[in-house]
């Protein structure tokens, strides 16, 4: 039944004369209308809300601290984390396998909670830092740029 409907054959080969043209989607342009002539008030317009929305991510991080001693605080809570991430999956393990009670792993448990909130909120901090950062560097630009 396939037979009937898909017959594979091979490709003709161009003629030796022949020149090939290979074509990219990257190539071709996504529109063939021109691109709108921005007037310099719009521009102004774009940069200064560009502008005051860098300055507002700049000023939610103003009492943050520096992004290299969050970093520290984080590396020095990692190993004291995985510990206790190793100790849970033993516990867990050993409750499986009918050793101890759910009891304990459920408090080891709640404790790496407790832990791992501050651990997300160290991260949080350290990726408002850093987004402050690269904002104040874009700023930077910008305005050498304009000037």
């Amino acid at each position: 039944m396939i037979s009937k409907l898909f017959r594979p054959r091979a490709p003709k080969a161009p003629p030796a004369s022949a020149r090939l043209q290979f074509h990219f989607a990257s190539d071709k342009p996504l529109s063939s209308t021109p691109a709108p002539v921005v007037g310099l008030e719009a521009a102004i317009t774009r940069v200064q809300r560009e502008l005051a929305s860098l300055r507002a991510t700049v000023a939610a991080a103003a009492g943050a601290r520096r992004a290299s001693a969050i970093q520290a605080d984080i590396e020095r809570r990692a190993p004291e984390s995985a510990e206790l991430s190793k100790t849970l999956d033993k516990k867990r393990a050993q409750c499986v396998a009918g050793l101890i009670d759910i009891s304990e792993v459920e408090q080891l448990a709640r404790e790496r909670e407790t832990r791992a909130v501050v651990w997300r909120a160290l991260h949080e901090e350290l990726q408002k830092r850093n987004a402050a950062d690269a904002a104040q560097a874009e700023i930077d630009r910008i305005l050498q740029e304009i000037a």
